[in-house]
């Protein structure tokens, strides 16, 4: 519009842009914005690009799912529904995050911890993208790589990023972190031009400044300590990994043109050794406010407790599910077999007795058993065996192994064409670092796909890593030959692509045979829940197995009701669960159940409850367990009474 010829004032905005009077604050961000360099605008734009490319097929065609009943739980602790008021005592998650989001519940009302992983999810894909354009330089050599990164995502994380779980979360963000440290300015990469990531330091000259290295690492540190508090144990799995990646980043920094020289410079002694340092620092403190956060008595007694629980559960299945043969070892742990049939099956928050000192002396004994006290489960012959022919050459693991294999034979050939002998030690270094976490999780007996996909995303990261690297040297170092060095380029990421698009449909059609699978199965737990609701003057107390098949939407939220808890669980006992009870007018859960007045047990249609018929006799409880109704259709409502009674108070 015209302003002038029409008479008009202008706008005051355009205005005050023209005469350059915007508000200071605003004036900064347009000043930021405008600063940035073009290549790095484009970076970003194409970064975003493929990561709405995989973003949009998920949502346009699924709900984001939390994939556990762990995640349910976490999500229900942190937003009040577990306790009525938001809590960061999760357990799962370190303190630190777990406040953060508490307190974002408490000021926000979109379900926070659904979003919180989604957009580590997708950030991760984000951040990857961006490192992968920004170590290209040409536009067709960009859209090329990061078109194979997003049928990537599409054939192996399909079921996860619809899937939603906190451990492949934490394990992308890592992942990320290693690849973003990876690629990072270093002495290698960098030019004497300046660059887009170049931090003021090297642009005034001082390139081997150990500040501007740890500077430029910032997001990777912050990406790890994130994932750190989000999933410890996927953290501390990959930690490895990203000490074998830096120190072959560290590897290849030279000094007078000569890689010894450089790896063992004052410099780079420094600079790398700086950045490690603070990934530690980061890592302990985390730890250490959460350690200070369960100093509490009370959650230091259930700490104990859910450790020793963990432990049996993950790690010692065998013994909880065999009783018979491992009757001596409960007898020396205090565990009658009516207690027995509680742990097996999962409803332990009926027995008050059952507490961190019986769990803790039933581990002893436990591990007392003749080859059942060492770390491992297997030999590592068979290890070696299940990791060959079960995963790394399993066609159940496609895509994943193929594109680990592709990655890792394509840049060891590099480093045997090109001379470059450092490829020749890291490549097989890296292979082994994997090998070894893969023997660690196989010989531990937990080979679950949460753990290890992110382990096979790691592991790829690394060597697409170093591809990237060398694919940077080989630029400078060729520019004339750019026709050649467009199909040297080309080749091996199509051949990456096409070997991942293979897998994209029946990857969309096995998540959507899941998805339809998941809801049919919950419209029984939605039903519960509503059931639940409109009876909220009872507290209803669920079989743990009758809802292994359970999940619930991240739009669900808060909406559920506070009167609903399992009798089960690895949160059980805990003073959150203590606190929950003691509003409905129990101590304890066991008080609860053997109440029974104003308290519903839940179960599976024809489960039964013989194992709580058993316990009570065998406390010399005058208790029966009576049916008084069915929920829907595959979940019956029992009620305990005194013995002479015949009928349910409602």
């Amino acid at each position: 519009m015209d302003y002038k010829n029409n008479g008009c004032r202008r706008p005051r905005v355009i205005q005050m842009c023209r005469e350059k009077r915007l508000p200071e604050t605003g004036s900064r961000i347009l000043k930021k914005i405008r600063d940035i360099p073009k290549e790095k605008k484009w970076n970003m734009l194409l970064a975003l690009s493929v990561t709405l490319l995989v973003f949009m097929p998920v949502v346009l065609n699924f709900d984001f799912y939390y994939d556990l009943n762990d995640d349910v739980l976490i999500k229900d602790i942190l937003s009040g529904v577990y306790s009525k008021t938001p809590a960061a005592h999760t357990m799962q998650i370190l303190y630190p995050l777990a406040l953060l989001l508490s307190l974002l519940y408490q000021v926000l009302s979109i379900p926070v911890f659904g979003v919180f992983l989604v957009l580590c999810q997708f950030g991760s894909i984000y951040l990857i993208a961006y490192r992968t354009a920004w170590c290209l330089k040409k536009w067709q050599e960009k859209v090329l790589a990061l078109l194979a990164e997003g049928v990537f995502w599409m054939a192996a994380f399909l079921g996860h990023l619809v899937f939603v779980q906190y451990t492949v979360a934490a394990g992308m963000l890592a992942s990320a972190a290693i690849f973003w440290m990876l690629t990072s300015e270093s002495a290698v990469s960098c030019s004497a031009a300046a660059d887009d990531d170049v931090c003021e330091e090297k642009k005034a000259g001082i390139k081997n400044s150990a500040f501007c290295f740890l500077r430029a690492n910032i997001p990777a540190l912050v990406l790890y300590w994130i994932a750190f508090c989000l999933r410890s144990e996927m953290a501390l799995l990959l930690l490895p990994l990203a000490g074998v990646a830096g120190l072959c980043k560290w590897g290849q920094e030279r000094s007078s043109g000569s890689w010894i020289r450089g790896f063992f410079s004052k410099e780079n002694v420094c600079r790398y050794l700086t950045t490690f340092g603070a990934l530690m620092l980061g890592i302990v403190l985390c730890q250490g406010i959460d350690e200070l956060a369960y100093r509490d008595e009370d959650w230091s007694a259930f700490r104990q407790y859910f450790d020793a629980r963990t432990e049996l559960y993950d790690y010692q299945k065998d013994f909880i599910d065999d009783y018979e043969s491992n009757a001596a070892y409960y007898e020396a742990a205090g565990v009658s077999q009516v207690q027995h049939a509680l742990l097996d099956t999962y409803n332990f928050g009926v027995d008050d007795s059952i507490d961190e000192k019986l769990l803790t002396a039933l581990q002893e004994q436990s591990a007392a058993r003749p080859g059942a006290g060492g770390l491992f489960k297997k030999s590592i012959a068979e290890g070696l065996w299940d990791l060959c022919r079960g995963h790394w050459l399993s066609g159940e693991d496609a895509p994943y192994n193929i594109v680990l294999w592709l990655c890792g034979i394509l840049a060891l050939a590099l480093g045997i064409r090109k001379g470059h002998r450092y490829l020749l030690w890291q490549v097989p270094l890296c292979f082994g670092a994997g090998s070894v976490l893969w023997m660690f999780l196989l010989l531990r007996g937990r080979p679950v796909d949460r753990v290890l996909h992110p382990l096979y995303l790691g592991q790829i990261l690394v060597f697409a890593g170093l591809l990237l690297l060398e694919w940077k040297q080989e630029q400078k170092q060729e520019r004339k030959q750019e026709r050649k060095q467009e199909r040297k380029f080309a080749a091996p990421v199509l051949v990456l692509g096409i070997s991942c698009s293979i897998f994209v449909l029946p990857s969309f059609s096995a998540v959507s045979e899941e998805y339809a699978d998941r809801e049919a199965t919950n419209q029984t737990n939605e039903a519960v829940m509503d059931y639940c609701m409109s009876h909220s003057n009872r507290l209803f107390l669920e079989d743990v197995y009758s809802t292994v098949y359970y999940s619930e939407k991240i739009t669900v939220d808060r909406n559920k009701p506070f009167n609903y808890d399992l009798l089960g669980g690895w949160l059980v006992k805990s003073p959150l669960t203590e606190e929950k009870m003691r509003s409905f007018g129990y101590a304890t859960m066991g008080e609860a159940v053997r109440a029974g007045n104003n308290v519903s047990l839940l179960v599976e249609s024809g489960s039964g409850l013989a194992w709580l018929t058993d316990y009570f006799i065998a406390e010399g409880l005058q208790l029966q367990v009576v049916k008084t109704g069915e929920i829907t259709e595959g979940v019956e409502i029992w009620q305990v009474l005194p013995e002479s009674t015949g009928e349910s108070i409602k």
